[in-house]
């Protein structure tokens, strides 16, 4: 009997024994099964795998360029202008008045901007090159008189001045009374040319047109005056209708002694 405790005191101390102390062969094929991340069998690892963020990426905001803004101020000036037309009321007149005022007011502190901007950068101020005071623009006519004068002088004997009149035209016979004027100041011959076949009242010799209008290419209006270059033989329109004296001396100058634009001081700008 008492062997028989004995016994069974020593299978129950086996029992009681930890059971990691040996490998079990049932847990390790356990372990090796695919039964997702609830059943890891090793303690040490994280239940779950970390989840990596996005970075949200945050919105940026652009400021409206200045031509936007000015459309802006320009759809709520219309706004105002048509609700003032359309609903007269007080509100819609004094908004409307506001935001003229506003828009004139901006106006003048831009036009003072602009003036001192001038005052001090004299490429962009044209009274330099060209004056705008009662002094200066005498000085300038002076100027531009001599120059005139010389250039005229300096080309009599290489261009002829073709004068195209009619008989029955009023302005001509205004016109021919210039031209002969003219022509003494600068000791010029004017070459008369009556497309009507009728006497010219200012020119007591004068030619019929047999084409040769046409033929330097000359618009079919009277009275009519243009230049004939000799060394070349081009045909150079100097305008058409009634001209004063000071008008025939600068367009001559300008045709015949200056590029385009350099009476103004000014080359032709690439805007591509």
């Amino acid at each position: 009997m008492a062997i028989r405790s004995l016994i069974a005191i020593s299978i129950f101390a086996s029992a009681a024994l930890p059971v990691a102390a040996e490998p079990n062969v049932d847990t390790q094929v356990y372990c090796d099964r695919d039964l997702g991340y609830h059943f890891y069998c090793d303690p040490d690892k994280a239940v779950s795998d970390p989840v990596e963020e996005v970075p949200v990426e945050s919105e940026v905001v652009v400021a409206p360029s200045a031509s936007e803004r000015l459309e802006t101020e320009r759809a709520i000036f219309d706004e105002a202008k048509a609700a003032m037309v359309l609903d007269p009321t007080p509100a819609n007149v004094e908004r409307y008045m506001r935001l003229q005022k506003r828009w004139v007011d901006n106006a003048a502190y831009m036009t003072a901007q602009w003036k001192r901007v001038v005052w001090s950068n004299p490429d962009l101020d044209e009274s330099v090159d060209w004056p705008t005071s009662q002094l200066g623009r005498q000085a300038e006519r002076d100027i531009e008189r001599a120059a005139e004068a010389a250039s005229i002088e300096a080309i009599k004997d290489r261009y002829g001045i073709f004068y195209f009149g009619a008989g029955t035209c009023d302005f001509c016979a205004v016109y021919e009374q210039i031209l002969g004027g003219f022509a003494d100041r600068y000791g010029l011959t004017i070459l008369p040319v009556s497309v009507d076949g009728r006497p010219l009242s200012g020119f007591e010799g004068y030619q019929v047109d047999t084409g040769q209008r046409a033929r330097m290419g000359l618009a079919d209006v009277t009275p009519a005056v243009a230049l004939y270059d000799a060394e070349t033989g081009e045909v150079i329109p100097v305008g058409y209708g009634l001209l004063t004296i000071s008008e025939l001396e600068y367009r001559i100058r300008a045709l015949t002694t200056m590029a385009p634009g350099e009476e103004y001081g000014v080359d032709a700008h690439d805007l591509d």
